[in-house]
């Protein structure tokens, strides 16, 4: 797979208003199924909802400061452990959004 001759993939929005208006989640979980680290940026509120509810720590912001700008979310990347962690809790929301996982919840709903 080729996402895993990189140590840590940077996902940034796409810049059209609807895309940051409704995100590009799929994005963010596409790489976070191939196990690389995945730094998010969090830009728009669709974004802002998806990393604050999975409590995703690998993230950064190019504005504001409720989160670490890019140099320093990539400082902190240099430690493994930093890394494992995005590692963890990205399977674990690429989990949520398997397929399977998702039929299942919607058919326990109606």
């Amino acid at each position: 797979h080729v996402f895993r001759t990189f140590d840590v993939m940077i996902v940034t929005p796409k810049e059209t208003r609807d895309k940051l208006r409704y995100g590009s989640i799929q994005r963010i979980v596409s790489v976070m199924k191939s196990t690389v680290p995945v730094l998010v940026e969090v830009q728009g509120s669709a974004f802002e909802h998806f990393v604050d509810g999975y409590e995703y720590p690998c993230v950064y912001s190019k504005e504001g400061d409720k989160y670490p700008s890019l140099e320093e979310a990539l400082d902190k990347l240099k430690d493994v452990s930093a890394r494992k962690k995005c590692q963890e809790v990205g399977l674990r929301i690429a989990e949520d959004f398997d397929p399977d996982v998702m039929v299942k919840q919607l058919l326990n709903t109606l």
